[in-house]
């Protein structure tokens, strides 16, 4: 909520967060209106975004100012993409019951907004298949570290179970 007075101006602060396919872009978030008195100095607050950095020295960066009267004021503050974002790739193993189990999770660091791939493991026994319900091979880094990346791996071959078997038991 805004509150005007007779000698106050609005001036606009907008916040832009680094594209995760293009580094040399960087995609409007929010944009700010601030009420204050023309011909005051003013700066830019600098907000925090998970997964990404405040970068002052990026091209266009405007943190400082003077009101004008006319409202034209415009500053322009910039975040690049954190490089150690976590995510996670979890490894699935299947049980002779036709149920998976997770063998392995490896905890890996990527840059925000940005698509990464697992990479599958070797299992004795086992071959990865992607045709799985549930596969996820690749995705998108969340500048909150959510991103769990799932591989499934099939048992090569599975027990035997006999089921009315007969046998014969001798003695000797």
């Amino acid at each position: 909520v805004l509150i005007y007075t007779a000698d106050a101006t609005i001036y606009n602060t907008s916040y832009y967060l680094q594209d995760g396919s293009d580094p040399t872009k960087y995609n409007l978030e929010e944009t700010v209106l601030t009420n204050s008195k023309t011909g005051y100095s003013v700066n830019a607050v600098i907000n925090s975004y998970e997964g990404y950095t405040h970068n002052p020295s990026a091209t266009n960066t405007k943190l400082t100012g003077t009101v004008e009267a006319n409202g034209t004021l415009h500053l322009h503050v910039y975040y690049d993409a954190n490089t150690n974002t976590g995510y996670k790739v979890e490894h699935y193993l299947e049980q002779a019951d036709g149920s998976y189990v997770v063998k392995d999770t490896e905890n890996l660091t990527g840059k925000t907004n940005t698509k990464v791939t697992a990479v599958s493991k070797t299992y004795a026994g086992y071959t990865f298949n992607n045709s799985i319900e549930g596969t996820l091979e690749s995705g998108i880094v969340a500048s909150d570290g959510s991103l769990v990346l799932k591989l499934y791996y099939t048992l090569n071959e599975h027990p035997s179970i006999a089921v009315n078997a007969s046998y014969k038991v001798e003695h000797y």
